[in-house]
């Protein structure tokens, strides 16, 4: 059999396509090609869509999706591919009459693919667009201004809800406030797969009202939309993709549909999944919402060697430090079992502050075995801090846990210890522990210059199990990373998150001793061996606390004038005072407030970069609390005499704000 590939442009259909207004979406139709060869497609397609941001999405139609295609791919949405529809001539799909549920879920996506316009206030630029979604739906365009009130006027002929539930629920999520509302359910359903990670999922989920039949209908057709957009995307994460069918299969349990087990066997016959735990009941389920399988799942070890619950700081487990106990006893810890039997019940850990990951984290489903109350330790990942031997001074690591500021927070701490990791106990349960976990995250500090780091890599690849193993890095980005991709390549896959904190010299006074020079000589370098692995992705994130928000258009100015061609990410960091966003001055907050939000002409406006929703986020995290700055002002006078210089002379801005 011969390959054969055909691509167009899936949403030309007259062929007078206006490419500065939207995006060039694709369909490549893949026949007798290689899976294999159908991936590689993929990535580089996500590789060229960071450089040439006009790309729109891919679709992959191949021998073993399209009859899956036909089968379940909203009617309306298949006639946004003329060429498709030519091809498959033969089968009459032109001719197919879409239901009302389809009608209104082909609306709804539309509208939330054009949402970032829909926010603005005025469509007139787009009115050729939804004047060919409005013929397709056999209804007439507004003649008055086209907006998010116009469009839901002219769409009330289907619109399953009070057209005041509909406009709430598209103001919220402009606003960035969206909550879990029989409006945003059913215009966004695919959106709740982000709510499906939340711990109160379940319980939002039933507070919502009884839907009647037409509103159970929408929901099986945003899923059928969903799960054929899934098949045309070649899976690049299983893991990924079975927790997304998962929370699909769960929103059609929700409104017990008796089409559901069908149509997930369906598609997880396509992808070779099995559908048994695809399909555990979840709302029937007896394991507590409050019940949550990270500490079994994920070890969590901080630069000290003390065992962290997860994520959060506050979340310590005081039963085991791997520089006094053997991995071996921490199952048996009855601390660890007292947290268990909590959670089981319903009742949530002093520890647990908040929470913002799942029981169904890494999609495992334990259900069955927690019901047995058998005590699970099956480790998959590893979050490693080594240590301190890059010596940073920054402020990046908590100050309240940092060996480098012990001298000055804690000056009673002698001798503490950052080196568990080279001890007996981690040496001797590592090969074991390692022969079954599936991702490594280097969290904190320069792992790269930690000598204990190549030789883990060096000992994961002679063992043969690099290929199953995923690793994450937290990296400055300045230290020389070209030794180390032939390396990475062996592994599964590499992701490599650069922290940035500032441009210039204000950068060396916050990240000191890193030299913002070496992350500019070795930026083009790096992304250009990222670039040519097909395993390694690069991303930017921005970490904001209160010394440097008031910066943050300028970092991100810098980004862009180095043709990165990322959207990084802004990680407000959760460190409590004196660092966090909630230290910042007062009368700061407010100057801050007017900056961010001013127009995209304004000097330090976000608007260019940052959508508005995400900004009033970001304020409100800042201004959830009023904490001291009298903390990091007296840290400030530290810090000036580390760096031997002036905080007043490198921030004049803001420096009158912190002020005793």
């Amino acid at each position: 059999m011969v390959a054969n590939l055909k691509l167009w442009l899936r949403n030309s259909r007259a062929l007078d396509y206006a490419g500065w207004k939207s995006d060039f979406d694709l369909t490549l139709w893949c026949q007798n090609i290689a899976p294999e060869t159908i991936s590689i497609l993929a990535h580089w397609h996500s590789r060229l869509r960071q450089f040439f941001p006009i790309l729109g999405e891919a679709a992959f139609i191949t021998d073993r999706n399209i009859d899956l295609i036909i089968k379940h791919q909203n009617p309306l949405e298949l006639r946004r591919d003329p060429v498709l529809l030519r091809s498959l001539r033969k089968r009459n799909l032109e001719r197919c009459t879409p239901s009302t549920a389809q009608k209104f879920v082909y609306f709804a996506r539309m509208l939330d693919a054009d949402f970032a316009n829909i926010s603005t206030g005025n469509l007139d630029n787009r009115r050729k667009k939804w004047s060919f979604h409005f013929s397709e739906l056999q209804i007439s365009l507004p003649f008055s201004a086209l907006n998010m009130k116009s469009l839901l006027e002219a769409a009330k002929p289907f619109l399953p809800l009070h057209q005041d539930e509909a406009t709430a629920a598209l103001e919220a999520r402009r606003l960035g406030a969206e909550e879990l509302s029989l409006g945003s359910f059913l215009l966004f359903t695919q959106r709740w797969n982000r709510h499906a990670h939340a711990s109160g999922f379940i319980k939002n989920i039933k507070a919502l009202p009884a839907l009647t039949s037409e509103q159970k209908e929408i929901v099986y057709e945003q899923v059928r939309w969903e799960l054929t957009n899934l098949s045309m995307q070649p899976a690049q994460n299983l893991e990924a993709l079975k927790g997304h069918v998962r929370t699909l299969a769960n929103l059609l349990e929700f409104t017990k549909d008796p089409r559901r087990n069908e149509l997930i066997h369906e598609f997880s016959a396509y992808w070779g999944l099995d559908p048994e735990p695809l399909l555990s009941p979840l709302f029937a389920s007896t394991v507590s919402p409050t019940f949550c399988i990270l500490p079994w799942f994920r070890l969590h070890f901080d630069s000290d060697g003390s065992y962290l619950l997860c994520e959060h700081s506050q979340a310590r487990f005081p039963g085991l430090n791997w520089n006094e106990r053997d991995l071996s006893s921490l199952a048996a810890e009855p601390e660890l079992l007292q947290l268990w039997r909590k959670m089981k019940e319903g009742e949530l850990p002093p520890q647990c502050k908040s929470c913002s990951t799942p029981r169904l984290e890494a999609n495992r489903f334990y259900d069955e075995e927690i019901n047995r109350g058998l005590p699970l330790f099956e480790p998959r990942e590893l979050v490693l801090s080594l240590g301190r031997d890059c010596e940073r001074q920054c402020l990046s690591c908590n100050p309240g846990q940092s060996s480098r500021w012990a001298e000055f927070l804690k000056p009673q701490v002698e001798d503490p210890s950052y080196n568990w990791h080279s001890k007996p106990l981690f040496q001797n349960a590592a090969p074991g522990l390692l022969a079954q976990v599936q991702k490594i995250t280097f969290s904190h500090c320069e792992t790269l210059q930690d000598p204990t780091h190549p030789q883990l890599l060096q000992g994961l690849i002679e063992s043969g199990k690099a290929r199953d193993i995923a690793l994450i890095y937290f990296t400055r980005g300045d230290v020389d990373l070209s030794e180390w991709f032939p390396r990475w390549e062996t592994f599964k896959s590499v992701e490599l998150r650069i922290d940035f904190e500032g441009v210039g010299a204000r950068s060396d006074y916050l990240c000191a001793p890193s030299r913002f020079s070496d992350l500019e000589s070795n930026l083009s370098k790096v992304q250009q061996s990222a670039r040519r692995a097909t395993n390694i992705n690069l991303v930017f994130q921005i970490q904001l606390y209160c010394l440097n928000a008031y910066y943050l258009s300028e970092c991100l100015a810098w980004l862009e004038s180095q043709g990165t061609g990322f959207h990084p990410g802004l990680f407000v960091t959760s460190h409590p005072a004196p660092s966090g966003l909630s230290a910042i001055p007062p009368e700061l907050k407010k100057a801050l407030r007017e900056r961010w939000l001013a127009p995209e002409t304004s000097e330090g406006s976000l608007a260019k970069w940052v959508p508005r929703p995400v900004i009033l986020q970001l304020l409100g995290k800042m201004e959830e609390a009023d904490l001291s700055p009298l903390p990091m002002i007296r840290l400030l006078g530290k810090l000036d005499q580390l760096r031997n210089k002036k905080f007043a002379d490198l921030f004049p801005e803001i420096a009158p704000y912190w002020k005793s």
